[in-house]
Order: structure tokens, then C-alpha cells, then sequence
């Protein structure tokens, strides 16, 4: 069946494999381009589940036109990641995209105590952002202070890592799996596990494998991703007497309705009006009760100066 514009206006959701040095909206900006000179759609909403840093790959959801209201519900959902830390070095940016600014031994390193120190990561963790992110810092980027020399104030934030293991070791590299909730930064937990070990560590590579139930074996590369499209089926459209027809009813019922609040609000002012009429001649009798209540009071001290 022949793609046509409407299946990208009723809603697409596309996974892609992302290149290594793209960034997320590289993929984003390719994708729009495409539809833009493919389909001759000048603007679709196109975003994307969560972005990838620009040195890692592997699965990215794309979300087009009225799919990008699941784009919440994607970001959500449970990530497993792949990758490579270096032990013995570190970087401002906790990978490799800046140069290494310090270097460590790592001589008294074994297996053991890196697999010792990724348990130690297991579970609910507060973790450092790093400077080099796009967390906002006073209405700005931390990676655009960063790259002008500055200091970002990120504060810590709580994620949830539900596993990190130890794949194997050769070091200074080492391999690892992460399972883990939103807002985690890899980056970040290899820069801790880094000070953990006393050496320090950089992430080497990434790669992103699943999102929830989604996996990066069933996404499309970014050159042949137009073949992933698939028609979706149209709403029902309602014949033009047929929706005239419903609108008149439902202009009919708005007035109808509104003539019975108008009645029953009649009915309420009679009713309030009689209850207000009953009320006054119990108030006009309320002074004679403090009159009659001052001559007691009168009386009692005449009894009193009598006796």
C-alpha cells in the first residue's frame, strides 16, 4: 500500500539505530528533511523518547506526528544499555568527546574489586549530572557553560539502577550491562565507579540495546528508515447531512437545557423570596423577648435591694 502524507499526520512511531557522532537531533533534522522532500509535508511534529550523547549508539523512538503525544509514556520506560569504561583516566566530560585531564595507576586493580564496586550502584543512587549535559542551569544549558569555561551548579538527582554488571575485564577496559530508570547518565555512573575504585574511569562506548519492550535488533538504520512507515487507517469521517444533522440535535438539547436551568432557577428565587417573608415577622418579635428579658433583670434587682 502507497505511503501518503495522512499516515504521517495520523501518528508514526519509529525505531532507529542511532550513528555514533550523530546526535539525537541529527536524527530528527534527517528525518524531517526526508518527509519534507519526499512527501512535500512542509511541517509534521516529529520528536524523539529520549536523547542518546553524541559518541554513544543504538536504539532511539521516533515519534511523528500524533505519536508524539506518547513521547511521555516512552521516556518513562525501563533502558538497557551496553558499553566500555576505561579504567585509570578521567575526562571533564566523563567520556571521551574532551581531552583526558587526569591519569591514575591502576596496578592494584583486580576483577573482583570492580565487580564489588558496580554492586555497591544497585538500586536507588543519587548521582552527579555531568557539566557536560543538557540539564538546565539557571535557564541554561550545563553544556554550553562548560564549553564557555564555566562551572555548571547541577545538583544531584535519584535514579534507580536495577542492575550493573561486570561483563569481562581486560583491563584498563572493562565491559559492562545497565539496567536502569529514567534520567540515569551512564556517564555519570562510570565517573563514580571510577572514584569508587580509587583510578578513576571514562566511558569508552555505548550503546542503548532496548526501551521497554522495544529493541534495537527490530530498528531501521537512519539511510532506509522511510521503509519502516506503515499506512495506518484513517478515522471514520461522517457524511456531511449526517454531521449538520447531529449539530442541529445537539444546538437543540444546548437550548433546551438551558431554557429548564432558567425555570428551575425562577422556581428557586419564588421559593427563597417565600422563606424571606416568613422570616420577618420573627425577627420584628425578637426585640420584645430582650425587653421582656431586661424587665426580668430589672425585677430581680428590685428583689435584691429589698432584701
Amino acid at each position: 500500500m502507497k505511503i501518503t502524507q495522512d499516515d504521517f499526520y495520523n501518528g508514526q512511531t519509529i525505531l532507529v539505530n542511532k550513528p555514533k557522532t550523530w546526535t539525537s537531533f541529527d536524527v530528527v533534522n534527517k528525518m524531517r528533511s526526508d518527509v519534507r522532500h519526499n512527501f512535500q509535508i512542509p511541517f509534521v511534529k516529529i520528536g524523539h523518547a529520549g536523547s542518546l550523547d553524541p559518541l554513544a549508539s543504538g536504539l532511539l523512538i521516533i515519534c511523528i506526528g500524533r505519536s508524539t503525544k506518547n513521547i511521555d509514556q516512552f521516556q518513562g520506560m525501563e533502558k538497557e544499555y551496553t558499553g566500555t569504561m576505561m579504567l585509570g583516566a578521567t575526562t571533564p566530560s566523563y567520556d571521551l568527546e574532551t581531552p583526558i585531564n587526569e591519569r591514575y595507576s591502576i596496578t592494584d586493580i583486580i576483577p573482583q574489586h570492580i565487580t564489588e564496586a558496580a554492586k555497591k550502584f544497585v538500586g536507588a543512587v543519587w548521582q552527579y549530572p555531568p557539566n557536560f549535559s543538557a540539564k538546565k542551569v539557571m535557564g541554561e544549558r550545563a553544556y554550553n557553560i562548560a564549553r564557555n569555561g564555566g562551572q555548571a551548579d547541577v545538583r544531584p538527582v535519584l535514579v534507580n539502577i536495577s542492575k550493573f554488571e561486570i561483563v569481562s575485564v581486560l583491563l584498563p577496559m572493562v565491559e559492562f550491562k545497565v539496567v536502569c530508570g529514567k534520567g540515569t547518565y551512564i556517564r555519570s555512573l562510570v565517573h563514580d565507579i571510577g572514584k569508587e575504585l580509587g583510578c578513576g574511569a571514562v566511558l569508552a562506548s555505548l550503546c542503548r540495546t532496548r526501551i521497554g519492550k522495544y529493541k534495537l535488533k527490530d530498528a531501521s538504520e537512519i539511510k532506509n528508515w522511510l521503509e519502516a512507515v506503515q499506512p495506518v487507517a484513517p478515522k471514520k469521517r461522517i457524511p456531511v447531512r449526517t454531521a449538520m444533522k447531529k449539530m442541529k440535535e445537539r444546538v437543540l438539547l444546548r437550548s433546551r437545557q438551558a431554557k429548564d436551568e432558567a425555570k428551575e432557577r425562577k422556581t428557586l428565587a419564588k421559593e427563597e423570596a417565600k422563606l424571606l417573608s416568613k422570616a420577618k415577622p420573627l425577627a420584628a418579635k425578637s426585640p420584645k423577648a430582650k425587653k421582656s428579658s431586661s424587665k426580668k433583670s430589672s425585677a430581680g434587682k428590685k428583689g435584691k435591694k429589698k432584701k
